[in-house]
């Protein structure tokens, strides 16, 4: 799968994968995604000066576990 960068694109994505939970902030979701690819490519490393890696899978995985949690914390209340 091809890395998604355009912001339009990417908010289609979480709107879809997170609509069953209300209030999703989309928009900031989107901003932290790309400020966090943005500063991976330029800034970040880990203690051995390793450059992180994320991608479209990462995001995914950010999506499924928000999803998880939110459900989670709407069948407690």
């Amino acid at each position: 799968m091809d890395e998604l960068e355009d912001s339009g694109d990417l908010r289609l994505l979480v709107k879809t994968y997170l609509r069953s939970l209300s209030g999703v902030p989309v928009n900031g979701i989107v901003d932290f995604y790309q400020n966090v690819r943005h500063r991976a490519s330029k800034s970040l490393a880990d203690g051995t000066g390793r450059r992180p890696h994320f991608r479209l899978m990462s995001f995914f995985k950010l999506l499924f576990m928000s999803l998880c949690f939110g459900l989670a914390l709407v069948s407690e209340s």
